[in-house]
């Protein structure tokens, strides 16, 4: 790969030896506020003789790590004397998608606490956030990262994204960095709607278990044509104001519907909620960060979300 920006991938194999490699044919990174890890897909020349037992990757870009996680799947293909590699891998956040606690009420619940105390997960960091004023309900067959989401709500009406490679945040960041491009810089821009998640009507039962009491109607959703209806238990995490379940989870069907997005040759260390302008746009919180490498260079994908979180 042709560029002046310095890739270099990492591979750590469990004894924690580490194998370079610099010889990148392309990759495919991608995160964004709403995804729970960052995601890379990565192709390489394979100069090592020996990939046995690997366990971890990163990518770092101009000495920036920009992902570090478990590896999905590797393989190795040998084609006219010449071995490649390709990964697939996702950051160690996913293992929150993977990891259940124990179903009940769990009070005086904080960050710190629901990340620290469950389970040792390698590399999963976060905020020093101790605000425990709530509480969360660990539902049957939720995840870790589940009750990360419904505490971030709660506690400040925000969801939880991923800083850097590994780090949960549920706050905005303090000093996020500033960027701004002219249209000179441009590449492409454009904008993307995504109405597939969203619901229009729930229901709720009350503590009786009778539906009718507890109703939500999305009236921009019907407003689209879009009518989906959808039951549900009575949540147990909102119990203090039934009603707020319905609104959260109308939040949550309403996220990254509209994406303001640019792109651009190069990239300049950009990352989620670092503040950006570009276009008619000024001054708004990246959503989405996507890189791409191949043999005509390095471009990444700027986007901006407008939903019931952002913007």
């Amino acid at each position: 790969m042709n560029m002046k920006i310095d890739i270099k991938l990492e591979i750590i194999k469990n004894d924690a030896s580490v194998i370079q490699e610099s010889e990148i044919i392309s990759f495919s990174f991608k995160k964004n506020l709403y995804m729970s890890y960052t995601m890379l897909n990565i192709s390489f020349i394979a100069e090592n003789s020996d990939y046995t037992s690997p366990c971890e990757i990163k990518l770092i870009i101009d000495n920036r790590i920009v992902h570090h996680g478990l590896i999905d799947s590797f393989e190795i293909t040998e084609k006219n004397g010449v071995k490649t590699g390709r990964i697939v891998s996702r950051g160690f956040t996913s293992l929150l998608l993977q990891n259940q606690i124990e179903p009940g009420i769990i009070n005086n619940i904080s960050l710190n606490r629901l990340i620290d105390e469950f389970y040792n997960l390698d590399y999963i960091t976060h905020e020093d956030n101790s605000n425990n004023e709530n509480y969360i309900y660990v539902h049957n067959r939720s995840t870790m990262w589940d009750g990360i989401v419904t505490l971030a709500y709660k506690l400040y009406r925000t969801y939880p994204f991923i800083e850097s490679s590994n780090c949960i945040r549920i706050t905005p960041k303090s000093e996020p960095a500033v960027f701004s491009y002219d249209d000179n810089s441009l590449t492409s821009y454009g904008k993307i709607n995504d109405f597939s998640n969203i619901i229009s009507h729930f229901d709720m039962p009350d503590i009786q278990g009778n539906y009718g009491t507890y109703t939500f109607q999305d009236s921009d959703a019907v407003a689209n044509k879009i009518i989906r209806h959808k039951y549900i238990e009575l949540d147990r995490d909102f119990l203090y104001n039934p009603q707020e379940a319905l609104i959260f989870r109308n939040k949550i069907s309403n996220k990254a519907k509209l994406c303001r997005y640019m792109e651009y040759h190069g990239y300049n260390g950009e990352d989620l909620t670092d503040i950006v302008s570009f276009k008619d746009i000024e001054n708004k919180k990246i959503g989405l960060l996507s890189i791409k490498g191949n043999k005509t260079g390095i471009f990444t994908r700027i986007g901006v979300y407008y939903d019931s979180f952002y913007n």
